[in-house]
Parts: structure tokens; sequence; C-alpha cells
């Protein structure tokens, strides 16, 4: 048989810092950026592009509100609010940005 680089049967382990979760959407539409990782490369949401989703589906993530609003807060800091605003006009996400915005200090 042919050598593969992984064995055929592995056990799924959550990553050490949290866990991962893959959802279907239309990827040209949303941001994404390119991260290098020593498996493999893939994309990644950028920060600004994870407060809208969590602020517009935080079910996905598994959350409830107060949980998700926790997440949106730690990182409503790291965000670049022009790129927030901007996301939010081309992907129709206003209420979205509107609840983010309200947590905002």
């Amino acid at each position: 048989p042919p050598s593969t680089p992984f064995p055929t049967h592995h056990s799924a382990r959550p990553p050490h810092y949290g866990t991962v979760n893959f959802v279907r959407r239309e990827v040209g539409s949303m941001a994404r950026v390119r991260q290098p990782h020593q498996r493999v490369d893939g994309y990644v949401t950028p920060i600004e592009q994870t407060l809208l989703d969590l602020a517009n589906r935080p079910q996905l993530a598994g959350l409830g509100k107060r949980e998700a609003d926790t997440a949106l807060l730690d990182l409503v800091h790291r965000a670049d609010w022009s790129k927030v605003e901007k996301l939010a006009t081309e992907q129709r996400l206003r209420a979205a940005l509107e609840h983010v915005k309200a947590l905002k200090p």
C-alpha cells in the first residue's frame, strides 16, 4: 500500500487553547488571512470578521449572550474599527456592528 504522511486513523484532540468550530460559509464574501502552520497552511478570519460573526451568531460558537459579550469585550480593543465598519456594510451586518459598538467602552 502507498505510504501516507499521516496515520490512516487518529484520535481528534481539541487544541490546548480552545475548540475549533467548522462552519460552512461563502468564503468569497468574508475577510480571511492566510495562516501558516507547521503541518498545513490555511485561512483564518481576522479579529474584525470574528467580532461581527460572534455578535451576529454566538450560538455557532456554543455561547450564550453573556459569554459571547465577554469574548467580544476581549476583542474590541484589538480591532481596526474602520475595517469592522467596512465589513459590516459589505456583509449587511449592521445590527451586529451596533451590538459590538454598544459594548465598546
